[in-house]
């Protein structure tokens, strides 16, 4: 979950209106459902107006002070895109709420798993952690890439992010996986 917030999250903590929240939205219903099922009453979920690509959406907002103060005490606070970085270790359930807010799979031109982030800070601690791939800064935009292409590298990270139970994103498991085995 802190790994997805960091991805996807927008902290809110506003003092002046007694405004603690964080936010996310997603195309993956089932995700959130999960965030729902552990936060219990301090979460809502809502159905959204469709984005440009007319898939349906939802918001999920957690309300809770202690979480924000928590959150924010990591390294996960408002305006956090371009300077994130995370003040308690990575681990691979970190990591995996990472990927599934903001990493991607692709195919062609070359294999590839990655995380794009504003944050050059936040990736160079994935490769940190994981001690693999590369942290490239795009040209023409503000973005950052975690780069991880040797089969063996993806297959480690997969077979660490992934264990019996895990909370994650089903889509994205599932893309990878078949990636994993069609590599």
């Amino acid at each position: 979950i802190i790994g997805y917030i960091l991805g996807d999250g927008c902290v809110i903590n506003d003092n002046n209106n007694r405004q603690y929240h964080v936010t996310t939205v997603s195309i993956d219903y089932d995700t959130l459902s999960i965030f729902q099922k552990f936060f219990g009453d301090y979460i809502n979920v809502y159905n959204i107006e469709p984005h440009d690509n007319n898939k349906a959406a939802y918001m999920m907002r957690i309300n809770d002070k202690y979480l924000i103060e928590y959150l924010i005490s990591i390294g996960i606070t408002p305006r956090k895109s371009e300077n994130c970085e995370l003040k308690i270790d990575y681990n691979w359930d970190i990591l995996r709420g990472y990927f599934d807010a903001d990493g991607s799979v692709r195919k062609l031109p070359r294999k590839e798993i990655k995380i794009t982030s504003n944050s050059h800070k936040s990736l160079n601690q994935i490769l940190n952690f994981t001690k693999i791939g590369k942290v490239i800064k795009r040209s023409k935009s503000k973005t950052n890439d975690w780069l991880v292409y040797r089969k063996e590298d993806i297959q480690y990270i997969f077979e660490n992010m992934y264990y019996e139970n895990c909370c994650k994103m089903q889509r994205k498991y599932n893309i990878m996986e078949s990636y994993i085995k069609n590599y």
